[in-house]
């Protein structure tokens, strides 16, 4: 297994935080579609079930580079969610839309958990992309 990725604590930092981010992801969606439906509420008319199905789909994370705390094998790092989802609202042309979230994690890599985290509110973006829908 040489080469699939960092050692050290740096390296089960991040391995820890992936496994983390993929325990999260159905309540990820789930937050991602009420936030969808509370910034554009023609989402309202959709089944909340397709739609949060739709961004559990098009679901990605990336990780930011692990950052040791002063406390013994504790690191920091951002995990941030996006998502692309093409939404289908009923008599409604069909609908594109970028979301994104920033958590703000602490891992500890003795105990092999995320041992807190945040969504950092000046992370979130939420934007209608349907004018691009014909380009892609």
């Amino acid at each position: 297994m040489s080469g699939c990725g960092p050692r050290g604590p740096a390296g089960v930092a991040t391995t820890v935080a992936r496994e983390w981010a993929d325990g999260r992801a159905d309540s990820v969606a789930v937050d991602f579609g009420t936030m969808l439906v509370g910034r554009f509420p023609v989402i309202g008319s959709v089944e909340p079930s397709m739609v949060t199905q739709e961004i559990r789909v098009e679901l990605n994370w990336s990780f930011s580079r692990p950052i040791a705390s002063e406390n013994r094998g504790r690191y920091f790092m951002t995990a941030t969610a996006s998502a692309r989802p093409k939404i289908n609202a009923p008599g409604l042309p069909p609908k594109a839309y970028d979301i994104s979230a920033k958590y703000e994690l602490t891992v500890d890599t003795q105990r092999g958990r995320v041992v807190g985290y945040q969504m950092a509110m000046d992370g979130l973006i939420i934007e209608d992309r349907s004018a691009f829908l014909g380009a892609e």
